[in-house]
């Protein structure tokens, strides 16, 4: 799911649809909560999927077309703020700005 919400041309089209909004909005909600459910001791590759694949959502998630509603950033906020800091995993810590980035065009 991460490398499919890359692919602009067909992917990220797709996701901001008008129709997808809302699918999208589940989908990232749900993955936040798995994420949160889970330790970095005994899920650290499902953790760095989660969170890449919410940073490749986000790219598509801008002012000018919002694809998430404020409830859903503060969330993904909340959730994987502490991964910059919590881990040795070099790979989550830079998923983790990339998200903090994406996140602070709005």
């Amino acid at each position: 799911m991460a490398n499919l919400s890359t692919e602009e041309t067909y992917a990220g089209q797709k996701l901001v649809r008008a129709d997808s909004v809302h699918m999208v909005q589940q989908f990232v909600s749900t993955l936040v909560k798995a994420i949160d459910k889970r330790t970095i001791d005994n899920n650290e590759e499902f953790i760095l999927n989660a969170i890449s694949c919410i940073t490749n959502v986000l790219f598509y998630d801008i002012p000018s077309k919002e694809l998430l509603n404020d409830d859903i950033r503060i969330s993904i906020f909340n959730s994987i703020k502490l991964y910059i800091l919590a881990t040795q995993n070099e790979e989550i810590q830079i998923e983790t700005v990339r998200v903090l980035s994406n996140l602070s065009r709005h």
